[in-house]
C-alpha cells in the first residue's frame, strides 16, 4: 500500500512540474509571437541623425523582492503589449570630414572670345568642420504615475525599478505563481489552463526631471588646398599658354537652411585664400624686356548646397533575446556612406592680376563639386 501511495504522489508531482513548465512555455511563446512588426523611429538629438529598431512584445521581465524583514526576491513576468527598444543606431552629421574637390573657375572679363578656353579646371582636397557653435539644455520636472509595486494577495512586493504607467490604464490584473515566478496578465488570459487570482499594481505620482538639449550650431570651417590651370593673360608674351597654379582657401559658413533629418543643407560662406600667379608680359625696364611673376590674395562670396546621405538598415538585423530574458536587436547598418556627403558649391571671387607697378582685382565665377568622407564622422552607438 505504501509503495502504492509513493508511487501515486511521484506522478502527481511529475505531472505537476510538467503543467508548469509547459505554462510558462506557452505564457513565453504568447508573449513572443507578438515581437514581429519592426517600426524604424526617428529623432534629431545631438545633430546626428538617429534611428531604433522598435518591436512590440507582450512579455516583460522583471525583479521585485517581497517587503519582509527576509525580503524574498521574485521574478515577475507581465503579459502586457510592451514596446520593445533595439539598440540606438546613431551618425554624427556634423564633425570633421574629407573633401576631394573638383571645379572650374571662369572670368567673363579674361577678353578671350572662346568660353571653353577661358574655363580655368581645378582640383583640390579640404578639410573641414560642420556644426560649430554651442548647445544649451533646458530642465524642467512633470509628474508622472509610475508602478512601484504588487499587491498580490497577501504578498506585497516592491519593484527594483519603478516604472511609468498611463493615467487611463488599469491597476487591476491578474497574476499566476509558476515555477517560482509570479505570472501577471493585465487582462485575465482566455485560455482555461490558467487559473490566476486577481491583484493590483501599486501606484503613486511622482516628479521626473527632464533635459531638452537644444543645438544652436549653425557655423562651419573649411581650409581648401587646390591647384588650377590658367591661362596667361591676352596681352602677355605668351597669351596661348597655360601653366599650373597653386591655391589656398578658407572659408566660414553659416547654414541657412536645414530639413529636420539632416539630408539638405544650404550654407553661406565667405572665403579668402592667397593664390600663386604668374605672367611673361614684357615691358621695356632698366634691364631690357623681362617677365615678371605674381602672387596675390583672392576673396570671395557664395552658396554651398550639402546632401548628406541618410542612416539606412540593411537586410540581416535580427531580433534576439538576452540570458536575463531582454529583447535585443542587432542591426547593420550603411554607417561610413552615411557619415559622408555630397557638396556643390557656386559663388563670385576676386583674383589678383599682376602688373609692374600695376595690380588690380578680377572677378571670377567658381562651382565646386566634392564629395566629403566622414571618416571623423561616424559614431555608431
Amino acid at each position: 500500500m505504501a509503495k502504492k501511495i509513493f508511487v501515486i504522489l511521484c506522478t502527481l508531482c511529475m505531472v505537476t512540474t510538467l503543467n508548469a513548465q509547459n505554462l510558462m512555455e506557452r505564457v513565453s511563446t504568447d508573449g513572443q509571437k507578438s515581437i514581429g512588426k519592426v517600426t524604424m523611429a526617428k529623432a534629431q538629438a545631438g545633430r546626428t541623425e538617429e534611428r531604433q529598431i522598435v518591436a512590440t512584445s507582450n512579455l516583460t521581465y522583471r525583479a521585485a523582492k517581497e517587503m519582509t524583514p527576509d525580503s524574498t526576491r521574485f521574478e515577475i513576468v507581465l503579459v502586457r503589449p510592451s514596446t520593445v527598444h533595439g539598440s540606438l543606431l546613431a551618425v554624427y552629421k556634423d564633425g570633421r570630414s574629407i573633401d576631394i574637390t573638383a571645379g572650374a573657375v571662369y572670368s567673363p572679363a579674361m577678353g578671350k572670345p572662346e568660353f571653353l578656353n577661358s574655363i580655368q579646371p581645378t582640383a583640390g582636397v579640404s578639410y573641414r568642420s560642420d556644426g560649430l557653435g554651442w548647445a544649451s539644455i533646458k530642465t524642467h520636472t512633470e509628474e508622472v504615475k509610475e508602478v512601484y509595486g504588487y499587491s498580490l494577495g497577501t504578498t506585497v512586493l516592491k519593484d527594483d525599478e519603478p516604472w511609468e504607467i498611463g493615467d487611463d490604464e488599469p491597476t487591476i490584473i491578474y497574476y499566476q505563481m509558476i515555477e517560482g515566478k509570479y505570472v501577471i496578465w493585465f487582462d485575465k488570459p482566455e485560455d482555461e489552463s490558467y487559473s490566476p487570482k486577481t491583484g493590483r499594481l501599486l501606484t503613486r505620482q511622482v516628479e521626473k526631471e527632464v533635459s531638452e538639449v537644444k543645438q544652436h550650431r549653425p557655423l562651419g570651417v573649411e581650409l581648401n588646398v587646390s591647384a588650377t590651370i590658367r591661362p596667361y593673360e591676352m596681352d602677355s608674351a605668351k597669351p596661348s599658354v597655360k601653366y599650373w597654379s597653386y591655391k589656398t582657401t578658407g572659408y566660414l559658413k553659416y547654414r541657412a537652411f536645414e530639413d529636420k533629418w539632416l539630408r539638405h543643407r544650404i550654407n553661406l560662406y565667405a572665403s579668402v585664400g592667397y593664390i600663386h600667379g604668374k605672367d611673361a608680359e614684357q615691358y621695356e625696364g632698366e634691364d631690357g624686356p623681362r617677365p615678371y611673376t605674381g602672387s596675390g590674395l583672392t576673396y570671395g562670396v557664395g552658396l554651398e548646397y550639402r546632401f548628406q546621405f541618410p542612416l539606412r538598415i540593411k537586410k540581416g538585423s535580427e531580433i534576439y533575446k538576452t540570458s536575463d530574458g531582454q529583447t535585443r536587436v542587432r542591426p547593420r547598418a550603411n554607417y561610413f556612406l552615411a557619415g559622408s556627403a555630397l557638396n556643390f558649391k557656386v559663388g563670385v571671387e576676386r583674383n589678383p592680376i599682376v602688373r609692374p607697378n600695376n595690380t588690380f582685382d578680377r572677378w571670377m565665377i567658381t562651382s565646386t563639386l566634392s564629395y566629403s568622407f566622414g571618416l571623423f564622422r561616424r559614431v555608431a552607438q
